[in-house]
């Protein structure tokens, strides 16, 4: 379902509500999209894209893991090793 941003801001809770069961929800601007409301479902099992450089070097799953986030979290906090 596609809608533009004035009827997303007036119908935010039937949208959510039309996400939880299932569909995937586009707001666009001036007929260009700028958003997209999906379910946490959906959003999780995204494989993530490098762009132009995709499938030029491997990338293990395991590197955008909760737990590979929150080493390079503590890393960059200073709570790391």
């Amino acid at each position: 379902m596609t809608v533009p941003l004035k009827q997303a801001q007036a119908t935010l809770a039937s949208l959510v509500e039309r996400v939880e069961n299932g569909e995937t929800v586009t707001i666009e601007r001036d007929g260009m999209p700028v958003a997209r409301i999906v379910g946490p479902g959906v959003a999780e099992n995204r494989r993530r894209s490098f762009g132009i450089w995709e499938g030029a070097w491997p990338v293990d799953d395991s590197a955008f893991s909760p737990e590979a986030e929150q080493e390079i979290e503590d890393l960059f906090l200073g709570t790391g090793e």
